[in-house]
């Protein structure tokens, strides 16, 4: 595919619940998004106060437990 998925999630088996959501949906399947033509699966730890974000137009920022504006 030429654009990866982004799945954002609290823990790794949530995420790779969800991509096999949607890999397993017919709309997805017709465009090709199958598990056995995933390549490459990373994932990112986020940084107290450090990983930011643009959520409805307002800068966030992670407090350990969720996005809280910044």
């Amino acid at each position: 595919m030429d654009k990866p998925i982004s799945i954002e999630a609290t823990n790794k088996i949530t995420a790779r619940a969800k991509l096999e959501d949607i890999c397993n949906d017919p709309a997805y399947m017709e465009r090709g998004y199958k598990i056995m033509n995933i390549r490459l699966e990373t994932t990112e730890t986020l940084v107290v106060g450090v990983s930011e974000k643009i959520i409805n137009n307002k800068k966030t920022i992670w407090n350990g437990n969720q996005w809280i504006e910044g």
